[in-house]
């Protein structure tokens, strides 16, 4: 299948997002009762976003060679990862150390190159593990490789046809509602970690993949019935009046989408207890219904089509791992007491967030020019 590029629009807007929510701006501006908390729903569009690309590549891949190659898929995936880790290490062993001394620098990196980032910032109140600092935000990341140590293995044995996709969709919706169930008790037990719940951002991954597999399945049966239907009078006008009401009920869920999506980003936060009582839901199905537009008709939505969000996000992985460990390390640099730094006005610090953000998108966009690109051109020996 041809290559969405909106999609890596969607992506940049999530990094973006992400961006903004760690902005020493927006903690200035949170301290004072304002500012939009929501901001953090950046790492929930990646998850469905990403398990909808990961269905369609194994899809095609089955479609196309009979089978998947699962020594491939995990070859392909270090080839992604595992090169932007490196220049991670490169560029921020030496500060860490200075700032935090060799436990600190062991603590962070052991975290961030065995994907277990998640455990501290999921068990947080338990205190018994030591908190990340410079990449607490790799527990996405984590979430992500546990998810797909397993999926492949499921994926490959559940979707050999378009009607076991369809049986391997209402397994996946199943386990979504399953994972719904997961979300009070880890408000109430998880505390301040309920947010990073594993089951719950499976759950994401699984309704991307839903998504995906729905995608193809639209694909695949409207070519088909293309065919059937031209030439065929009453079947051309009730294909017209299915079109106009499958038109009309998707553009009532964009609205619905945006809005919604609009109204977490202004008044949401990982610790709104009414996101864990179904709002969390709602988003995950209001980001579905977005993925789902910007896929089937790519270029209505003119947000999408911006060649600059396209080329953040195709960088966006290097932006999300570079940036948090820029921004803390600048705080640290500005004496590291937020108590000093918050007596200087708001302008001081959208002034220090614009060098931040120019800073780390220059260190992404040569991280993957110069770098993690030269191992991602070696994934096409490992694609059949």
């Amino acid at each position: 299948m041809k290559k969405i590029y909106q999609l890596d629009s969607l992506r940049g807007l999530a990094c973006l997002l992400i961006l903004f929510d760690h902005s020493l701006s927006q903690y200035y501006i949170a301290k004072r009762g304002f500012g939009f908390l929501g901001a953090f729903i950046g790492v929930d569009i990646f998850f469905v976003l990403s398990g909808f690309l990961i269905s369609l590549t194994l899809r095609n891949e089955l479609r196309e060679k009979g089978c998947i190659n699962i020594k491939n898929f995990f070859v392909r995936r270090l080839l992604r990862l595992t090169p932007a880790l490196f220049v991670a290490f490169i560029l921020f062993a030496l500060p860490i150390y200075i700032y935090g001394g060799i436990e600190r620098l062991w603590l962070e990196f052991f975290y961030l190159f065995s994907y277990t980032t998640v455990i501290p910032k999921m068990f947080a109140v338990l205190t018994f593990f030591p908190q990340p600092y410079y990449f607490p935000h790799a527990w996405s990341l984590s979430v992500e490789e546990l998810f797909y140590l397993a999926f492949p293995f499921i994926f490959t044995a559940s979707t050999t046809s378009i009607k076991s996709n369809y049986k391997f969709i209402i397994k996946l919706i199943i386990f979504y509602i399953f994972s719904l169930l997961s979300l009070p008790f880890a408000f109430v037990f998880l505390k301040g970690g309920a947010y990073h719940n594993v089951i719950m951002h499976f759950g994401q991954i699984g309704i991307g993949v839903v998504c995906g597999l729905s995608y193809f399945n639209i694909t695949t049966l409207t070519y088909s019935r293309n065919k059937q239907i031209n030439g065929n009078l009453f079947m051309e006008a009730s294909n017209k009046v299915r079109n106009f009401l499958f038109i009309l009920t998707k553009n009532t869920s964009l609205l619905f989408a945006f809005i919604y999506i609009f109204f977490v980003i202004v008044i949401g936060s990982p610790s709104s207890i009414w996101l864990y009582y179904g709002g969390f839901p709602l988003l995950t199905l209001s980001i579905a219904i977005v993925l789902l537009t910007i896929s089937t008709d790519p270029y209505r939505l003119s947000l999408f089509n911006s060649k600059i969000l396209q080329e953040i996000g195709k960088i966006s992985y290097g932006i999300y791992l570079f940036h948090l460990p820029i921004y803390r390390l600048v705080d640290k640099f500005m004496q590291g007491n937020y108590k000093l730094i918050y007596q200087k006005n708001i302008l001081y610090f959208i002034t220090v967030d614009i060098v931040c953000i120019l800073f780390v998108i220059s260190i992404a966009f040569m991280s993957y020019y110069f770098f993690e690109i030269k191992f991602i051109k070696y994934k096409v020996f490992f694609s059949s």
